[in-house]
């Protein structure tokens, strides 16, 4: 039995957890993506273009990236279920989300080092939950985020 069968056997064993995962899944991905437009307000008196065009052109390129490479999820893979059903059938590698969240914790950095810290810990718990939610394989979250924070830290702060 792989790691991924015990994870979802145990979660499903323990019903409270498994709803708190996918809470906060949910909630810190909606969190970061209200913050970003806040942002994106904020940096309308400050650097606007960068804010909106920095993650615009690392989310099209991962977008491509993880088109072109189309790899399967664990639920095609291995015969388990989700605990947050999903259809998508594909596309797993780099995870979007993880990348997003990255890119829009490098944007936080640049404004606030504090505020882009949070945002840095809000990657690593997406991370986590889009792993025990069996949507992304290990490599797909870490990937993602790490490309996120590459795109941003040049883009941001190379640029």
């Amino acid at each position: 039995m792989s790691w991924y069968e015990k994870k979802y056997i145990y979660l499903k064993n323990h019903p409270t957890l498994s709803s708190c995962i996918l809470f906060l899944s949910t909630w810190l991905t909606r969190l970061v993506y209200v913050s970003y437009g806040l942002l994106c307000i904020y940096a309308c008196t400050h650097q606007l273009w960068k804010c909106i065009g920095v993650p615009a052109i690392g989310f099209g390129l991962e977008t491509g990236l993880r088109a072109t490479l189309n790899q399967p999820r664990p639920y095609e893979i291995m015969d388990f279920p989700t605990l947050q059903p999903k259809a998508t059938k594909g596309k797993s590698f780099p995870s979007r989300h993880c990348f997003s969240v990255a890119i829009i914790s490098m944007a936080m950095a640049s404004v606030n080092i504090w505020l882009g810290a949070w945002f840095m810990l809000f990657t690593l718990l997406l991370m986590i939950c889009r792993v025990c939610i069996g949507v992304h394989w290990i490599k797909d979250v870490v990937v993602g985020a790490l490309l996120g924070w590459l795109c941003g830290w040049i883009g941001f702060f190379l640029l």
